[in-house]
């Protein structure tokens, strides 16, 4: 059961771009996956530890015949102010 109230960990993968570097921070709003806003404090997504501000630890690119990928590593940080 405490599983489901832990913060989480991300692992992106995106189209290649040059915007992630290790030491910045994203924003990841899980409210496409029906979940809520995190900035909501009655959310499920906020109760369930999901979405927020993440600090990028890694970075990779590939680049091969099927295109540009850039996969990044990032952990969460905090929660946005609630509402």
């Amino acid at each position: 059961k405490m599983e489901l109230w832990r913060n989480f960990s991300a692992n992106l993968s995106l189209v290649g771009n040059t915007l992630l570097r290790p030491g910045c921070f994203i924003y990841i709003n899980p409210t496409i996956s029906g979940l809520g806003d995190p900035s909501s404090k009655g959310s499920l997504g906020r109760a369930m530890g999901l979405g927020g501000y993440y600090m990028v630890l890694r970075v990779s690119n590939t680049i091969d015949e099927s295109g540009w990928t850039t996969s990044a590593e990032a952990v969460w940080q905090s929660v946005p102010p609630g509402t």
